[in-house]
C-alpha cells in the first residue's frame, strides 16, 4: 500500500489549512503553535514507544517543576468511493506530543503555579531546549492557585478498541468489506436511489501518558467513522447525507444505516414547504413584557 501525505496540525487531531493551529486550554496559555508538518510515511503496523529524549529534556529543565507528557501513535486505513467506484484506499499513520509543564512561582509573596501546553512533532525533538524555554516563559505569566497531579495508582481495564482495527494491514481490510457493503446496501435499496460518495475512516491509537508524580499509563483506542452520500430521484432530486462515528466496526450497523438514509433521502424528494397563514398571535407573560 503506498503512503499518503497529508498536512496535520500536532496541535489537534483533524487536519488544518493553516499554518499554525491555535490551542485553547481553559486557564492556561499555549506557549508553541506547532506548524503543520506534511508526514508522509506508511504507517507503522505495532505501537511505537515514546521517545526517551522529550522525558530526559521535561526532567532536566530546571524551570519546570510538575509535567505531563502524552504521546500518540495513530494509524489507520480511509477508503473513499466516488458513485459505486473505489476511487482510493489509503494507509495513514500519525506521530504527536504533547506536553504540558507546569511553573511555580511567587507574585507579591504567593506562590502560585502556571502552566503551557506544549505540542511537539519529530522535526521539533532536536531543539527541545529552546522549545521548553519558551514554554517555561509563557507558564511564568500564569498566575493560578497551586496544585498537584495524580500520582501513581490502579486504573479498570476499559475495552477501548475494536481488535480488527488495531493492524494497519487488517484495517485496510476491513474498510474495504465495509466498502462493498454500503455498494451493496445502495444497491439492494431500490430504484431511484443511488450512491453519490462515501468515505470511511478507521483509526487505531496507542497512547501513552507519564507524569512527573510517577503515574505511567497507557492505552489502545479506535475510532471508526463513515460518511454517506445519497442522492434520489422523483418529482425532484434530492441530496441525502449521513455522518456516523462509533468506536467499533459492528457498532456502525450500515444495513439500518444505508436503510435509514434511503428513507430520508426519497422523503425528501417530496418535500414542499409549509403553507403560510395570517393571523392573530397572543404573547402571555415573560414573553409579553
Amino acid at each position: 500500500m503506498s503512503p499518503t501525505c497529508w498536512r496535520m496540525s500536532l496541535a489537534s487531531r483533524t487536519p488544518s489549512n493553516g499554518h499554525r493551529a491555535a490551542v485553547g486550554r481553559a486557564g492556561r496559555r499555549s506557549c508553541r503553535l506547532a506548524q503543520g508538518v506534511l508526514t508522509c510515511e506508511p504507517a507503522a503496523a505495532s505501537a511505537r514507544p515514546m521517545d526517551q529524549r522529550v522525558v530526559d529534556a521535561v526532567r532536566r529543565h530546571p524551570g519546570i517543576h510538575d509535567w505531563t507528557i502524552r504521546f500518540q501513535h495513530g494509524r489507520g486505513a480511509q477508503v473513499y468511493l466516488a458513485g459505486t467506484a473505489i476511487e482510493n484506499v489509503r494507509q495513514v499513520g500519525r506521530d504527536a506530543y504533547e506536553v504540558e509543564l507546569f511553573n511555580d512561582h511567587q507574585v507579591d509573596g504567593e506562590r502560585v503555579r502556571g502552566s503551557a501546553v506544549v505540542p511537539l512533532g519529530r522535526e521539533d525533538l532536536n531543539r527541545l531546549p529552546s522549545i521548553l524555554d519558551d514554554g517555561v516563559a509563557m507558564a511564568s505569566l500564569v498566575h493560578n492557585p497551586p496544585w498537584t497531579l495524580p500520582e501513581r495508582t490502579e486504573y479498570p481495564e476499559v475495552e477501548l478498541a475494536d481488535r480488527r482495527l488495531v493492524d494497519v494491514a487488517d484495517a485496510v481490510h476491513e474498510a474495504r468489506q465495509a466498502a462493498e457493503q454500503i455498494r451493496e446496501l445502495v444497491a439492494a435499496a431500490g430504484a431511484g436511489v443511488r450512491l453519490s460518495a462515501a468515505e470511511l475512516f478507521l483509526t487505531a491509537v496507542d497512547e501513552e501518558l507519564l507524569n512527573s508524580r510517577g503515574l505511567e499509563i497507557s492505552a489502545t483506542s479506535t475510532r471508526v467513522l463513515s460518511e454517506l452520500n445519497l442522492l434520489a430521484g422523483g418529482e425532484q432530486e434530492a441530496e441525502f447525507f449521513r455522518q456516523v462515528e462509533v468506536r467499533r466496526l459492528d457498532d456502525l450497523h450500515l444495513p439500518e444505516v444505508v436503510r435509514e438514509a434511503a428513507s430520508h433521502a426519497r422523503d425528501a424528494t417530496r418535500a414542499r414547504q409549509p403553507r403560510t397563514r395570517l393571523g392573530p398571535v397572543v404573547l402571555t407573560d415573560i414573553a409579553a413584557d
